[in-house]
């Protein structure tokens, strides 16, 4: 935001080179912020997904309100996964802790 069709294109056209990265935060869970549904969309039929990295834009908002409004937003089960905390783990290089960090997910 304000930027998101943009930096989907950008996403898209790029995937190959993979040293992109978003983070998905605040703004996503705002009702009525333009462009929302665009990235709901774009990370459920598209590779974006594998880019995508949540943010809970703590201390705006408490973590768990935060969780719950992102995952209310629509994303697909594995593409969820993947935003949640694989990613994270890729970026961050923590592969052997993915199984610690699934164990850890906020329900």
């Amino acid at each position: 935001f304000p930027y998101a069709n943009e930096m989907i294109g950008i996403m898209i056209n790029n995937a190959d080179i993979a040293n992109i990265w978003v983070l998905a935060d605040f703004f996503m869970s705002l009702p009525g912020i333009p462009c929302r549904q665009d990235w709901v969309d774009a990370a459920n039929n598209y590779m974006i997904h594998k880019r995508m990295v949540f943010g809970t834009a703590y201390p705006v908002r408490p973590m768990k309100m935060a969780i719950d409004q992102f995952r209310a937003l629509g994303f697909n089960d594995d593409v969820m996964e993947d935003i949640m905390y694989k990613n994270a783990a890729e970026l961050f290089k923590l592969g052997s802790q993915v199984p610690a960090l699934q164990a850890a997910k906020v329900r």
